[in-house]
């Protein structure tokens, strides 16, 4: 009897925690075209900087934010802007070769930054 409950107890919880992990999966997309073994590139994290964003270093998409591998560290960048956006499109559809100038605007003026919004260059 104790084993019976216990199974319905299991079954239940893994009903439940099933979308949860379903829509997770969903909305956290890895890309395919992500190259491990990227070149060092070096940004100030305190003031906007232009760069060229690349499709081999988009580690994952979720949205309109997206994590970018500049070879050391991690950043996380927000796209603010159609090309930016389009980017991410791109990036999604597997596009290996895609790129984008953009100006990165950093969320918080540190040295510690990792947060950026990704504008259209003037």
């Amino acid at each position: 009897m104790k084993s019976l409950v216990r199974y319905k107890i299991v079954g239940l919880i893994t009903i439940c925690l099933a979308p949860v992990f379903v829509l997770a999966y969903a909305f956290a997309w890895e890309n395919p075209c992500q190259n491990k073994a990227v070149h060092f590139q070096s940004i100030p994290h305190d003031k906007e900087s232009t760069i060229i964003l690349e499709a081999e270093r988009v580690v994952s998409v979720n949205g309109d934010t997206f994590t970018y591998s500049l070879g050391k560290e991690i950043i996380t960048i927000t796209a603010d802007s159609f090309a930016s956006l389009r980017f991410i499109k791109d990036v999604k559809d597997k596009r290996c070769s895609a790129h984008e100038t953009v100006i990165l605007v950093p969320e918080r003026k540190s040295p510690f930054n990792k947060n950026f919004k990704a504008k259209r260059p003037q």
